[in-house]
């Protein structure tokens, strides 16, 4: 929740120059709420490995979503299935692209939240450029301001609940 608080200070709808800034919180938040409820998941033996140490999340979700539903936890379960409906699902995903990855050979380093990254003539920009046409828009953080919130609202709620089913 740190990480949320931090995104809501660092953002200024008036300032573009501070959105790859909010967005990069707003990914680290859901990152760590949804590696939270898998954390628990392994500590209580359901899961047999942890969230690991990779960015992307969605792998992560679909496995959340598999989780052998027990008396115990099928609501807590039903609340994940409700929270990672697809549109949400795309939201993360979009939110997981933009963390920074080193690029294979040859390719040009992407669009990412927090190192200059490349356009396709292979010039270099920084992620808080307010006037390049792949700077970060209002309508990128205000949908991934609302994501973060919502995951990790539920989230937190799911892993004291399953904090206490798997203790």
């Amino acid at each position: 929740m740190s990480d949320l608080r931090a995104a809501h200070r660092l953002e200024n709808r008036n300032d573009p120059r501070t959105f790859c800034q909010a967005i990069s919180k707003y990914q680290q938040a859901v990152e760590k709420a949804v590696k939270g409820v898998a954390a628990v998941l392994q500590h209580g033996g359901v899961f047999s490995s942890g969230p690991g140490n990779r960015h992307a999340v969605n792998p992560l979700i679909l496995a959340l979503l598999n989780v052998p539903r027990s008396d115990e936890n099928r609501e807590l379960i039903k609340k994940m299935d409700q929270l990672f409906l697809p549109h949400r699902q795309r939201d993360i995903a979009d939110l997981d692209a933009l963390a920074p990855v080193y690029p294979d050979p040859g390719k040009l380093h992407a669009r990412n939240h927090e190192y200059p990254f490349q356009d396709s003539s292979g010039a270099w920009h920084p992620p808080c450029e307010p006037n390049h046409r792949d700077a970060f828009k209002i309508g990128e953080v205000k949908r991934f301001s609302v994501t973060a919130n919502r995951v990790c609202a539920i989230l937190q709620e799911i892993v004291l609940a399953l904090e206490l089913i798997y203790p």
